[in-house]
């Protein structure tokens, strides 16, 4: 039992640190929140597309999310180079939010396809954000190098 003390005390001091840093348990949540919207917008948009138009409408949609995703996202990973990162980051989930709203308004209103597909097109782009400049924000929060490990 001593061996197991010995064992989880340091990871349990560096976590208590973690949740004594308002700012880096804070930015945990906000990153968890995120990474539960962002598949389950995935997902609802998929479905949607497939209640629309079947696996064709699928992929179509896939093709088109994944590309305009893919070719911005250097670009929002290097905002936190330009602009204060807290910034860009706040302003990134604020965005990802309200466009993500945008989208689950509009396929509840029945709204036209094109209008649902561009709407979720804007928050697949802003979802780009997220993760590049959380991870360079983190260490700056953290005020030993425990509580950036933990």
């Amino acid at each position: 039992m001593n061996r197991l003390i010995t064992h989880l005390g340091p990871p349990l001091r560096a976590l208590r640190g973690v949740f004594g840093n308002r700012e880096i348990t804070r930015m945990q949540l906000a990153f968890l929140l995120f990474n539960l919207a962002e598949p389950a917008m995935w997902i609802a948009i998929l479905v949607y597309a497939y209640g629309k138009g079947g696996t064709s409408a699928v992929g179509f949609v896939s093709i088109l999310f994944l590309v305009p995703a893919g070719l911005l996202a250097p670009v929002a990973a290097a905002l936190g180079d330009r602009i204060a990162r807290d910034r860009v980051v706040r302003l990134g989930y604020l965005a990802q939010g309200v466009s993500t709203a945008c989208v689950a308004v509009a396929m509840g209103l029945n709204a036209p396809v094109e209008v649902v597909y561009a709407l979720a097109l804007v928050s697949t782009v802003t979802y780009t954000t997220g993760r590049p400049n959380h991870h360079a924000l983190l260490p700056s929060l953290a005020r030993d190098p425990e509580e950036i490990a933990a």
